[in-house]
């Protein structure tokens, strides 16, 4: 028969262990979006095998848009070719046929009946602009009748030749031979004749506005009469006789 004494040495461990709280369930990752989810599956490394397919299709993706970028711009070259073509060849023969209308003594009213062929340097009234006509040999010449305007005359050779009733703006006659030559009721306006040969050269009724003839072979005699010699402009000691008269 057990006592009181007995029962209370037993020991504490005899006791019955406390029931443990149960374990919650573990949170399910929440879901990513599906573009999350692309970039994760882009950004995983891949094989070797895989990775030199991928450069593969980039490199044949950058050519296909080259060639394609070619074929749209084969024919606008084309198209811009031609045009180069056929303006350059008009301006070759359009200044060919004033050539040889200069060089064949050619009429006024001839000049203006070639409209067809020189449309676009002629201008209305008939004038001649932006022709480029240096080193020809068009010695013992007469042109009567006719205007230029910006046109460049550079080392061309006129002697014994005449300008009558003639008129030229901002013209070049640079190096140009001009000796024995006769200006008759000629406007020079604005004119370059720098280092140009006057020798024997006849000034009548001619007026040289703004005119320029640094290093040119003219005297004093030859121009003295002309209109618009205070405006242009001669050697320091072809001026200085200038002003004296």
């Amino acid at each position: 028969m057990a006592t009181d004494s007995d029962s209370e040495e037993k020991p504490a461990s005899a006791a019955k262990p406390a029931a443990k709280p149960a374990a919650k369930p573990a949170a399910k990752p929440a879901a990513k979006p599906a573009g999350e989810e692309d970039a994760a599956e882009a950004a995983k490394p891949q094989t070797p095998e895989e990775e030199s397919r991928a450069e593969y299709m980039a490199r044949m993706e950058r050519i296909m848009r080259k060639r394609k970028l070619i074929k749209a711009l084969i024919p606008a070259g084309i198209c811009v070719a031609v045009m180069l073509s056929v303006f350059f060849f008009v301006r070759y023969q359009t200044e060919k046929k004033l050539n040889i209308l200069l060089v064949s003594n050619a009429s006024a009213d001839q000049v203006r009946g070639i409209d067809q062929l020189i449309s676009k340097h002629r201008k209305n009234p008939p004038y001649w602009e932006g022709l480029v006509l240096d080193r020809l040999d068009l010695g013992g010449r007469r042109f009567s009748r006719l205007e230029f305007r910006n046109c460049d005359f550079s080392a061309s050779r006129f002697d014994s030749g005449e300008f009558a009733d003639c008129r030229f703006k901002d013209c070049i006659f640079n190096g140009c031979d001009l000796r024995e030559m006769t200006f008759r009721n000629t406007v020079f306006e604005g004119c370059q004749f720098n280092k140009a040969f006057f020798t024997g050269t006849t000034f009548e009724s001619v007026d040289l506005t703004f005119s320029v003839f640094q290093g040119a072979r003219i005297e004093a005699e030859q121009v003295v009469g002309s209109k618009g010699l205070d405006s242009a402009t001669f050697d320091e000691e072809l001026q200085t006789a200038l002003s004296g008269r």
